[in-house]
C-alpha cells in the first residue's frame, strides 16, 4: 500500500506495489501546488502545503483537518520521526516540533543564518536532525547545513558553488547523505556536524541531484535531473548510471521511493518501476544461501533463520533507522 500527491489537488493510492493508482480529488481545495505528503500508515497522514501549513488525515485521506499554521508564514518542508514527533520547517527558519501527533506545537528555534530561504529538513533521532538553507542570490552567499540538537544550532556548514540542497538522506551505517545541484552530493559521518563533497559530479555538472536513497550501507541510488538514475555498490565512493532504469525521453525527473522490493522513478507524469532491487533473493546472490526470512511483507511477526548461529540480528526500515537489534543466539529467531 503507499500514497502519492500531484497537481490538481489530487491524493494517489496503490494497494498492489505500485502496479495500478487510484486517485480521488480529496485534498483541501487550497493545497492546489507545492505540497508535500507523509503517511505513517494506511489511515494516518499529513501534508503540506508552502502557503496553508499542515493538514492531517485519520481516514486514508478522506477528509482533512488543519493542524498546524502560523501566521504568514511560507511552509517548506516536514518531517516525522514516528507516529507522534514530528517538525514543520517555515522558509524563514522558523522550526516548530510537535510531541503529540499534531494536536500542539512548539516553537524551538528560528536557524540562522538570517535571510535565506530554508529548504529541508532530515532528523535522525527525537533530539538531533539538519536544516538546509538555499544560496542568498543578493549577498552572493553560499547555501549550506546546519545541525540542530534539542532546538540549539550545534554547528554550520556551508557548500560549495553557491549550492542548494534538495534531499537529505541516511544509510544503514548512520552516514548521512546530501543531494545537491550542480550535480553534487555531500555526505556527513558525523550525523551532520561536517560535511565533505564525494569525488565525483553526477551528470555533467549542471543538473541538480534531486533525490538520494541507500539500501544498505553500501548499495545506494541517486537521481539527476534530465540524466538518469545512478547507482553506488561501494558506499558512495563511486557512482554509475543504472542501465536498467532507461529513463531517455523522460523530463523533470524528480524522486525515487521503495517499497522493500521494488524502486521507484517518477518523473512530472511518468512512474518507472524497477523490480527486484533488494529482494530476499538477492541475498542468495550474495553468498548467504543458509539464511531465509519470511514472509516478505512481513506485518508484526518476521522471522529468520540461518544455517548457523546467528549472533546479532539489525532491522531497518527504509528510512536507514534500526528499529530493531537483537542477539539471538541461535539459529532461528
Amino acid at each position: 500500500n503507499g500514497f502519492g500527491s500531484g497537481y490538481g489537488p489530487f491524493l494517489f493510492k496503490t494497494h498492489d506495489g505500485g502496479n495500478t493508482w487510484v486517485s480521488d480529488e480529496t485534498l483541501p481545495d487550497s493545497l492546489r501546488y507545492n505540497f508535500r505528503i507523509w503517511f505513517s500508515d494506511l489511515t494516518t497522514g499529513y501534508v503540506l502545503n508552502n502557503e496553508e501549513g499542515l493538514f492531517k488525515t485519520i481516514d486514508g485521506g478522506d477528509t482533512w483537518l488543519k493542524v498546524f499554521s502560523e501566521g504568514d508564514g511560507q511552509y517548506s518542508d516536514f518531517f516525522f520521526i514516528n507516529n507522534t514527533t514530528g517538525w514543520v520547517l517555515q522558509t524563514d527558519g522558523s522550526l516548530y516540533k510537535t510531541s503529540d501527533a499534531g494536536e500542539i506545537w512548539d516553537k524551538l528555534v528560528t536557524l540562522e543564518p538570517a535571510n535565506h530561504e530554508w529548504r529541508t529538513l532530515f532528523f535522525v533521532d527525537e533530539h538531533t536532525g539538519v536544516a538546509t538553507f538555499d544560496p542568498n542570490n543578493i549577498t552572493l552567499e553560499n547555501g549550506g547545513i546546519v545541525k540542530i540538537t534539542d532546538g540549539n544550532i550545534t554547528s554550520t556548514v556551508n557548500i560549495e558553488n553557491y549550492t542548494s540542497v534538495y534531499k537529505i538522506a541516511r544509510s544503514n551505517d548512520g552516514t548521512l547523505w546530501a543531494a545537491c545541484s550542480k550535480g553534487l552530493i555531500y555526505k556527513s559521518t558525523d550525523e551532520g556536524e561536517t560535511w565533505h563533497t564525494i569525488d565525483q559530479l553526477l551528470g555533467n555538472g549542471g543538473h541538480p541531484v534531486l533525490d538520494i536513497m541507500f539500501l544498505t550501507s553500501a548499495k545506494g541510488y541517486a537521481l539527476c535531473s534530465l540524466y538518469g538514475l545512478y547507482k553506488t555498490e561501494d558506499g558512495g565512493d563511486h557512482w554509475s548510471l543504472d542501465t536498467t532504469c532507461l529513463l531517455n525521453g523522460f523530463m523533470d525527473l524528480s524522486g525515487l521511493a521503495i517499497n522493500g522490493n521494488d524502486l521507484f522513478v517518477y518523473a512530472e507524469k511518468e512512474i518507472v518501476k524497477n523490480a527486484g532491487v533488494v529482494g530476499v533473493n538477492q541475498l542468495h546472490s550474495d553468498g548467504l544461501e543458509g539464511l531465509t526470512v519470511w514472509p516478505n511483507p512481513a506485518g508484526n511477526i518476521l522471522s529468520v533463520s540461518a544455517s548457523g548461529i546467528m549472533s546479532k540480528l539489525v532491522v531497518f526500515d527504509v528510512r536507514g533507522r534500526a528499529v530493531i537489534t537483537v542477539n539471538p543466539k541461535t539459529k532461528r529467531y
